[in-house]
């Protein structure tokens, strides 16, 4: 048994968001500081009890929230925190986020994730968390709780720059905490069909920032068949590895149409002893270019290995510390299903891995071809 003692150094990651609170959070005009995806049960005269479900409840009050953690009714929250900017601040305040933290009682750690966002110039891929999990068990003995935490990246093409820019592209992250708390004696079970729905085992997602496409495929999530966790975790994986295919083919063009400028070029004559190539001219902005593409080549060869690593954990997680034995029927379908779907992810992600280090080399190669020929330049015009 895991102990419920927090090993993380709670006071420095308190006195890290009080010095960057400021560009941390802000409430944003229109937007409310946090939304919410519930499904809950609801008694009915003649059936019993049914599944009913709430798709993007605003808070704008704390004291909903503590409201909504006493609810034993809601067998699924989702919370969310939305961000305008990846570069910007948090459409929410610090008080908000602490107390979904504080009511939910969520491990430390999380804190790393929601530390990774703020006002920033440039993006530094060194300081986003690991996945991390914790598994307690109740003081009565009578439920478990699983925890865990990681960082998702992804690549979306964002429609500020011409599609051929280099800068038509943006690496964003969302930020996931799951809670599921799995009672053992639960009175909510009276009048419900286990093979419909087992309450007893309660799911609460946090989410910072996640893509418009994911939220879009979460509301799907709030019908009755599609409710279990095991679908909110493969909506978001799923959603982190769509455009890394393409950011990568485009990262490539663009190094194709660097070589190819020197490939193509006319050497002369020999004569000439094939220097200097008479009709190509490397200028500082070819070399800033290239520099930014290979900038963004390496974050690809930091991201795609860190990435493989959290969908590795998390698909560990899920299949060793579950007991599918207290599944509903449903809940086993959808986690037998979505199992096999992390196993299709992380041979993606291991493509990718592989991709970018081909890319990295390739990044090389012309960075060095462009250097010998602007010393031959160098020393044909001295």
């Amino acid at each position: 048994m895991t102990s419920n003692y927090d090993v993380d150094d709670v006071e420095g990651f308190q006195g890290r968001v009080d010095r960057k609170s400021a560009i941390l959070f802000r409430e944003r005009a229109g937007v409310a500081p946090l939304y919410v995806k519930r499904t809950f049960l609801k008694d009915v005269e003649q059936n019993g009890k049914t599944v009913n479900c709430v798709r993007n409840q605003p808070f704008e009050s704390l004291s909903e929230i503590a409201g909504l953690r006493r609810n034993e009714n809601d067998y699924s929250q989702i919370f969310v925190v939305r961000q305008r900017s990846s570069f910007g601040r948090l459409d929410t305040s610090r008080e908000m986020v602490n107390e979904v933290i504080k009511s939910y009682n969520i491990f430390s750690h999380f804190w790393k994730c929601i530390l990774a966002y703020g006002i920033k110039e440039v993006e530094n891929e060194f300081e986003y968390p690991g996945f991390r999990s914790r598994q307690t068990l109740s003081p009565c003995g009578k439920s478990w709780t699983y925890e865990s935490a990681y960082m998702l990246r992804r690549a979306e093409f964002n429609g500020r720059k011409p599609a051929t820019d280099i800068d038509a592209w943006s690496v964003r992250r969302t930020a996931v905490y799951h809670q599921r708390t799995c009672h053992y004696d639960s009175p909510l079970m009276e009048g419900v069909s286990e093979t419909a729905l087992n309450i007893e085992n309660k799911s609460m997602f946090f989410l910072i920032s996640p893509s418009e496409n994911a939220e879009n495929h979460l509301e799907k999530c709030c019908e009755p068949s599609r409710m279990s966790p095991w679908a909110v975790q493969r909506i978001l994986i799923a959603d982190s590895l769509r455009g890394w295919g393409d950011y990568m083919a485009f990262l490539e063009s663009h190094l194709n149409t660097q070589s190819e400028r020197i490939v193509s070029a006319d050497p002369g004559s020999k004569a000439e002893n094939l220097a200097p190539l008479t009709n190509i001219y490397i200028t500082f902005a070819d070399r800033q270019q290239l520099k930014r593409l290979q900038d963004k080549i390496q974050d690809v060869q930091v991201i795609m290995p860190n990435m493989l690593k959290t969908l590795k954990l998390v698909h560990s997680w899920h299949t060793t510390r579950y007991n599918k034995d207290r599944f509903s029927l449903t809940e086993k379908i959808d986690f037998d299903g979505t199992i096999l779907e992390f196993e299709e992810y992380m041979n993606e992600a291991e493509m990718y891995v592989e991709r970018a280090k081909n890319l990295g080399d390739r990044a090389k190669s012309t960075s060095k071809l462009v250097s010998a020929l602007s010393i031959s330049k160098s020393k044909a015009m001295s």
